[in-house]
């Protein structure tokens, strides 16, 4: 463990925070496990800082979650990942028995879906560019996937999940209201994406935006 790490297990102990101490815990050593597999740790670490960064409030959401056949998931609030084969590294977070967990399967399609959605190549450009996108124009968004999302939302979903599938080929479902869900499927997982409401010049003013962007990243 690095000296920080040490440091806050001290200072977790001198606060008597033996819960928050036991978590920690368990995911520097779920850590310690893959580096000796030679794993890469960088999806699980962005996992446990987007969780720890937006879920203080309920701490369920900071955690891995089950359906009751056993499937792993997280759900921020704003999103959910589903796992449909077992993944180590999640074991790594806080576990929460299926029977107090979020039914992931009552919100999977909970919304009637009209549309599939076929992902563009500057969708693709963008989703991967979304952080840097976020640090030019903070606080700003990204029209993708026929919906309106923060940017920084997108970089956190880009770094916990959408670089490690094929997006291109994803069967994605939307209803026609664009403040509804989308739901992402592959073979691997199962996304639900909850987007910010979109008033048309909004979209419109985003679309022109992005072009700039674009343009620049690609040398336009």
């Amino acid at each position: 463990m690095k000296v920080t790490d040490i440091d806050k297990c001290i200072k977790l102990l001198d606060n008597a925070e033996i819960a928050n101490l036991r978590d920690f815990l368990v995911f520097q050593r779920q850590i310690a496990i893959m580096d000796e597999n030679k794993a890469d740790t960088k999806q699980i670490t962005a996992i446990k800082k987007v969780l720890n960064a937006n879920t203080k409030a309920r701490p369920i959401l900071n955690s891995c979650q089950h359906t009751s056949d056993g499937s792993q998931f997280i759900c921020e609030g704003y999103f959910a990942v589903l796992w449909k084969n077992y993944n180590d590294m999640l074991d790594g977070l806080n576990q929460v028995d299926s029977d107090q967990s979020i039914k992931f399967n009552s919100i999977w399609k909970s919304y009637e879906v009209v549309d599939t959605i076929e992902v563009t190549d500057d969708e693709l450009l963008l989703i991967k560019n979304a952080r840097k996108y976020d640090k030019i124009n903070k606080y700003s968004y990204l029209y993708v996937l026929n919906r309106l999302f923060r940017s920084s939302y997108i970089a956190d979903m880009y770094d916990i999940i959408f670089k490690y599938i094929d997006l291109k080929s994803a069967r994605i479902y939307a209803s026609e209201n664009e403040s509804e869900p989308i739901y992402i499927e592959t073979d691997e997982v199962k996304i639900i994406l909850l987007p910010c409401r979109c008033e048309k010049c909004e979209r419109e003013d985003q679309i022109e935006k992005q072009k700039d962007f674009l343009n620049k990243i690609k040398g336009n």
